[in-house]
């Protein structure tokens, strides 16, 4: 079984400069900058054929590069654990290639796609995970890192090109490893 997930990477710079925003306390666990990715889509533990299945669907996904804009910050509040997030200007080639690999994903029979189903008519919400967050961080906490990254706004970035990743779980968190990269056109960008 593989865990699986499809992302766009973030340049290891500015992966360096979001996670210098996250605060250094007790129950904040910054990411890896070269863990730092957008999810575009988590598709779970696959077996090896939906795994190959999941491979060729992704390889028929068409769309020239962009370059996408980090804009505000936020946190997702889980029972467990919480997340600080920073997010991504609007852009149609983003949801555009979100919508095609749902697209070509829903064609892999035997696939259990998490967020290709359930989250389809969920709006997406584009974002780079920059740390975790134990339970006993405090919303007060989180409600105040938010308000402080009000401000923020960071040079555009490239993206040309999207990458399945395999993720192993590891006592000290999970390590994101590249299955196969898929390249954007860049003429037609």
């Amino acid at each position: 079984m593989a865990r699986l997930f499809v992302a766009i990477e973030v340049p290891p710079a500015l992966a360096v400069a979001l996670l210098a925003r996250v605060p250094r306390v007790a129950g904040i666990r910054a990411a890896a900058p070269h863990q730092v990715h957008l999810t575009l889509h988590f598709l779970g533990e696959q077996d090896d054929a939906t795994a190959a299945c999941i491979e060729r669907a992704l390889g028929a996904v068409r769309g020239a590069a962009f370059a996408l804009t980090v804009k505000e910050a936020g946190y997702f509040r889980g029972r467990r654990a919480s997340v600080l997030w920073a997010g991504v200007a609007p852009h149609a080639a983003l949801d555009s290639l979100h919508a095609q690999m749902a697209q070509a994903l829903a064609g892999c029979e035997g696939a259990t796609l998490p967020d290709a189903g359930a989250q389809q008519h969920a709006r997406f919400h584009p974002h780079i995970t920059l740390a975790r967050c134990g339970p006993a961080v405090a919303d007060t906490a989180l409600q105040a890192w938010r308000d402080a990254q009000a401000g923020l706004v960071c040079e555009p970035f490239p993206v040309e090109r999207f990458i399945l990743y395999q993720s192993h779980l590891r006592a000290g968190g999970a390590q994101h490893v590249c299955r196969r990269a898929y390249v954007l056109d860049p003429a037609a960008g």
